[in-house]
């Protein structure tokens, strides 16, 4: 007489599981969905570059860039002057210091360094600067999340460079008073008559961000031309929402010696191929610097040409090709009253360029 009433049981006990197991799997999809309106996970970004005493910049450098970059790798060239101490000091913690692989500049094992530091981090917005360039990208998260490949695609963004040449006869403010990028806001194009002492021949020190691509890809000696998955038409094709500022030639007159201390560091195999001569070739800096300054203050963007005046429109004297107008156009939006790397929405704030 027990018997049927057991399987009513057995029935109810099976369908409790079933709703159960429905319940949990619902919880679990619910819980992996995102939430209406919620933005993706933001991928990381990832600054990778190397210094030798550059003490009096890298507070500039760091407080730049902090708050654009989730991570760093500095590689120290066996600074003497405190350099690896103040990145400690003032870097965020996700930021480290490392030892170069010998001690000496050459072009070929540190780009192979720097990748071998890139390929750590994969999956994030990838870029190597000097610790005399300064990335400027208004809106620099937004941007870069609107720019995201996805999983399977890469992208590469190809920056424009500027040379800062501001007068250093007004004496620098410490960054937390106000940023470099703002204390010396005259810039010119990049010059090979500048950088070798009167050279012809055209100097270009434009910057890759990168993602997506794994490890099939390579640089050029110097880093400034992709090759591998990166196609010829990525590489002649540059982005308009970012530049680089490239402090080589202010702050002075720290300036030569910056320059020179790093000549007798440059291996012999570089000083063969005829790269990294422009730290022992300084003889005409101080004139040729303050051409440039000369030269920068008629129009804020002005296209050095060796005399100091401005070449015919369109070029941008010794054969490079001119500053694009949205260059200038970028830096006069970006109010440095206001935050470094917000737009200034048109309205107040000093603009970055005279």
């Amino acid at each position: 007489c027990t018997a049927p009433d057991k399987a009513p049981d057995n029935a109810a006990s099976r369908m409790r599981v079933v709703y159960m197991r429905d319940v949990a799997l619902l919880l679990a999809l619910l819980r992996a969905a995102p939430a209406a309106g919620a933005q993706p996970k933001r991928r990381g970004t990832l600054l990778v570059s190397h210094f030798y005493n550059e003490a009096l910049l890298l507070p500039y450098w760091i407080a730049h860039h902090a708050p654009m970059f989730s991570s760093a790798i500095l590689i120290d060239y066996n600074s003497t002057d405190g350099s690896a101490e103040l990145v400690r000091q003032l870097a965020p913690r996700t930021w480290k210091v490392v030892p170069s692989w010998d001690g000496e500049f050459d072009a070929v094992n540190l780009d192979r360094q720097v990748k071998q530091w890139e390929m750590t981090r994969p999956d994030d917005w990838r870029i190597a600067l000097t610790t005399t360039e300064f990335l400027v990208m208004p809106g620099f998260h937004e941007l870069l999340a609107a720019l995201d490949p996805g999983p399977s695609g890469h992208r590469v963004l190809h920056f424009h460079s500027l040379i800062a040449v501001g007068d250093d006869t007004i004496p620098l403010k410490p960054p937390s008073a106000e940023p470099l990028v703002c204390q010396r806001g005259v810039f010119v194009e990049p010059q090979r008559g500048l950088l070798l002492g009167g050279r012809s021949g055209g100097a270009f020190y434009d910057r890759f961000m990168h993602v997506g691509l794994g490890s099939n890809y390579v640089y050029t000696p110097g880093r400034h031309h992709m090759g591998g998955s990166v196609t010829q038409a990525e590489n002649g094709a540059f982005y308009d929402g970012g530049i680089i500022l490239k402090y080589m030639w202010t702050p002075w007159p720290e300036t030569r010696s910056r320059k020179m201390q790093i000549g007798h560091k440059v291996s012999s195999r570089d000083r063969k191929m005829g790269a990294g001569v422009q730290h022992n070739q300084m003889s005409n800096i101080s004139p040729r610097a303050a051409d440039e300054r000369r030269a920068g203050a008629l129009d804020g963007v002005a296209k050095y040409d060796g005399t100091g005046k401005a070449p015919t429109s369109g070029t941008g004297g010794g054969g490079e090709p001119a500053v694009p107008a949205l260059a200038l156009g970028l830096l006069k939006r970006w109010a440095c009253g206001k935050g470094l790397h917000e737009h200034d929405g048109g309205a107040g704030g000093p603009g970055l360029v005279d």
